[in-house]
């Protein structure tokens, strides 16, 4: 599923994604395919992310953190997918609709 197809299915409300894979280019990440984990209707953003091994670092963090708020133009609290809750892990995870960015 592509960027716009999701944008299509989801019109009129924000969404839950995972970045599932993703790449640096000239020192900017590139994310090459998403997860749909959730929908909500109001205004609140919340991503789960995950970064490929020796990428969790903390300025990788807060990059994808201001690149997301700048574009969305809302605040956007990110969770790092390893730091899930294991009670809430497989409920997450199992309803993650996949697509590409």
């Amino acid at each position: 599923m592509k960027w716009k197809n999701i944008r299509d299915e989801y019109p009129d409300c924000w969404i839950l994604l995972e970045a599932i894979e993703a790449h640096s280019d000239q020192e900017k990440r590139v994310v090459d395919k998403l997860a749909v984990l959730d929908k909500f209707n109001n205004s609140e953003i919340g991503l789960l992310v995950e970064f490929k091994e020796g990428e969790k670092t903390f300025d990788n963090y807060m990059n994808l953190k201001f690149y997301l708020e700048d574009n969305l133009n809302k605040d956007v609290d990110l969770v790092i997918k390893d730091a899930l809750k294991e009670e809430l892990k497989a409920d997450i995870l199992g309803s993650a609709k996949y697509a590409q960015a």
